[in-house]
């Protein structure tokens, strides 16, 4: 049987996945909505970010260690969210500084769920070994 610290890793990642995956398809609807957007440069440079961190996440995830080096995307995105808040176009604005606060949650809290990751996989190894403390064997 799935022990249950590892079942409810399981859970979390694929529940914060999912929003990551829903996220970043909003994301990209978006921008693939414009020819242009305000503040572009900057834009990118968050999305580069974000998929840094995200890349970084599932290394640390198949190697079973917590995430290390991940960018901060929080200062990141308020800098882009203050950056969009002065231009014209507020309804595109705002719904970019929306999705990027939404991304950088998911990002962060996958990371949050992934730095458990280590102690799980040590009683998953137990588990599997037989060696399970307050087991009565």
């Amino acid at each position: 049987a799935t022990p249950p610290a590892l079942f409810d890793l399981a859970s979390a990642l694929f529940a914060n996945g999912n929003r990551l995956a829903r996220t970043a398809m909003s994301f990209e609807a978006l921008l693939d909505e414009h020819e242009s957007l305000p503040e572009e440069a900057a834009v990118c440079h968050f999305i580069e970010h974000a998929a840094k961190a995200t890349h970084a996440l599932a290394e640390a995830l198949q190697q079973r260690r917590a995430p290390a080096g991940l960018p901060d995307l929080r200062p990141l995105q308020h800098e882009l969210a203050q950056r969009l808040a002065v231009t014209r176009d507020h309804g595109k604005t705002e719904l970019l500084a929306r999705i990027s606060d939404r991304l950088t949650d998911n990002v962060n809290t996958l990371a949050h769920v992934i730095g458990r990751s280590p102690q799980l996989t040590m009683v998953d190894d137990r588990h599997r070994t037989g060696h399970v403390p307050g087991d009565a064997a």
